[in-house]
Parts: C-alpha cells; structure tokens; sequence
C-alpha cells in the first residue's frame, strides 16, 4: 500500500506540475486578449498546483519528484539563454502572447521559485509523517513559524523581483526556506499563505492595485519594480499564497493522523504489556 501510494503521489505530480505552470503561463498571454479568460486560466493553473500540494496526505516522493524537476528546468533556462529562448520558442508556438512582459529572467525565475517551494513543502510534509515528541510550548513555536514566514516572504520576492540572475535564485531558495518552516509550525503557513493570497488576488484581479504596489517608493525605489509588476500581473503571487495556505493544510492534518497513530500504538503496546 505505501509503494502505491508513492507511485500516486509521484504520476499526480510529475502530470499536474507541468500542466498546472503551462496554464498559467497561457493565462498570462491570453489576459492581453480576453482578461476574464486569462484570469480564470490563471486560476485553473493555480489550482492543479495545489492538487499537487495535496499528494502531500499520501506520500512526500511525487512532490520531491516534481519539485526537482522544475527546479532544475528553472535554473536551466535562468543560466543557459539558448534553454530559455528554444523554451519560449516552443511555448510561442502555441501562443504568440508568451513573452513576459519583464523577459525571461522573471519568468523562469518563477518556475524556478515554484519548484523550491515544492521541494520545501515536500521536506515540511515528510516530517509531518514521521511523528515526534509534541514541544511542550505550541504557542511559541506557532508564533515563531510566523515571523519567520513573513521575514522570509518579504525577503524572497524582495530578491526574485530583481532582475540579477544571483538575486533571483537566492530569492527562489529563500522562498523555498518559508515553506520549511512547516516543520516548525504550520501557523506560519497559514498566516503568511491568507495574507500573499489576497494581497495577490486583489492585485492580480485590479492592474491599478498591481502598477501602485511596483511603482511605490518602497518596491520601486529598490530596484523590484519590473519584477513586482511581473509577479503580480501574471498570478505568480496569487500561486505563491495558494501554495503556502494549501501546504499548511496538509502537513496540519498529516501531522495529526501521525500523531494519532502514535498514540493508537501506545495504547496497543501498553495494553499487551498488562
């Protein structure tokens, strides 16, 4: 049974990754044609990225799987021009609206992210099957998940949003880094997931809200604005929550089933020693 569910983890994960980031990135060119398609596109990418997320109750192998894969396809076209331009070659083949509108380096940067943030969760989600001695102050781990959630948010699209390819990858990483923090607690998961989720909807539904947030003093003074506006416009944020909340979902409830079947083999072995 558990090698089934790992090779039902690893097909979900390995089908819907790849599908989920070609949908969004055929979103993003259809809202210059059709906004109320490309939103929903965008949206529909989104929530095959969180199907994937969700293999996460059964087995941690698939997101690992996934999560290297567009790790690695990411740094490839972020470090080898010819990867990227043979890439957005054959994706222009199917839509003529792909290019980005902050060019290659923001939007493998963001495939890049992606695949961190995966192999992150999945890191978080093998833990929570592995259970462990409960702290005795849940509280002050909740409340240290999240500073260290939003501390790394802040920092992580602070530097993906540059346009330095060294920036972009420390950026990516550091996003990565948040989605661990699920072994610490998956409060900050939660918090910072609800908070980038409806910053990112808000901005990626009205581009007034998007251009405001690129263009002031404390995004666009810094050298993020291209970015900023990049990540906001193409739904990279909306997947950023989405992926964070739905992480904390599921190594909330992994750790509990875990929890309890340690507690049910407890039970049954102090039982048989009476």
């Amino acid at each position: 049974m558990t090698a089934l569910r790992a090779i039902i983890g690893i097909v979900t994960s390995v089908v819907l990754t790849p599908v989920g980031l070609a949908v969004i990135w055929f979103g993003d060119g259809e809202l210059r044609l059709n906004r109320i398609a490309g939103i929903l596109l965008t949206l529909v990418g989104v929530f095959l990225l969180l199907m994937v997320v969700q293999t996460g109750h059964v087995s941690s192998i698939g997101l690992i799987v996934a999560s290297l894969g567009v790790t690695v396809i990411g740094l490839l076209g972020l470090l080898i021009p010819d990867v990227a331009h043979s890439v957005e070659s054959l994706l222009r083949g199917f839509s003529p609206q792909i290019v980005k509108p902050a060019g290659e380096w923001f939007a493998f940067g963001f495939v890049l992210a992606v695949g961190f943030v995966l192999l992150g969760i999945a890191i978080s989600t093998w833990f929570a099957h592995r259970p462990t001695d409960v702290s005795s102050s849940p509280a002050l781990r909740g409340v240290l998940s999240i500073v260290l959630a939003i501390v790394g948010v802040v920092v992580g699209l602070g530097f993906l949003t540059r346009t330095d390819v060294s920036f972009v990858v420390l950026g990516a990483a550091v996003l990565g880094v948040v989605a661990i923090t699920g072994m610490v607690s998956s409060a900050g998961l939660y918090v910072t997931g609800a908070l980038v989720l409806v910053i990112g909807m808000i901005s990626f539904i009205f581009d007034s809200i998007a251009l405001a947030i690129a263009h002031s003093d404390v995004v666009g003074g810094n050298g993020m604005e291209a970015g900023s506006q990049s990540s906001l416009e193409v739904g990279f944020v909306v997947a950023l929550g989405a992926l964070l909340l739905g992480s904390g979902v599921v190594v909330r409830a992994v750790r509990a089933r875990a929890a309890r079947r340690e507690s049910k083999a407890r039970d049954v072995a102090e039982t048989e020693r009476v």
